[in-house]
């Protein structure tokens, strides 16, 4: 029951972190039965779009990163997939050392 209560009001108001965060997904998620194609360029696992909705509302300073054909989890993804992740994180941790 607390688990649900916490979860109601987090996805109402928030956690306010006081510190950057970023919050990486991939561009689409995608729910298959059976081994198929498109699982080697999206998330199985969780939808993409609650990840972004509620990733938002962790606090103030908030980086959303949508990474086109990632994988769900993002640094497994294939090799040009990968660099964009990297990437993205080297620009995140330039940008809030420097803030």
């Amino acid at each position: 029951l607390y688990s649900s209560a916490a979860s109601d009001v987090y996805k109402r108001q928030g956690l306010g972190l006081p510190i950057p965060v970023l919050v990486m997904f991939s561009d689409r998620s995608t729910y298959h039965k059976r081994w198929h194609e498109e699982a080697l360029a999206s998330d199985t696992i969780l939808n993409v779009g609650h990840i972004a909705r509620y990733g938002a509302k962790l606090g103030d300073n908030v980086t959303l990163e949508e990474i086109p054909g990632g994988l769900h989890d993002l640094v497994l993804s294939q090799p040009d997939v990968r660099e964009k992740v990297l990437t993205a994180m080297e620009y995140f941790i330039g940008k809030t050392q420097k803030a």
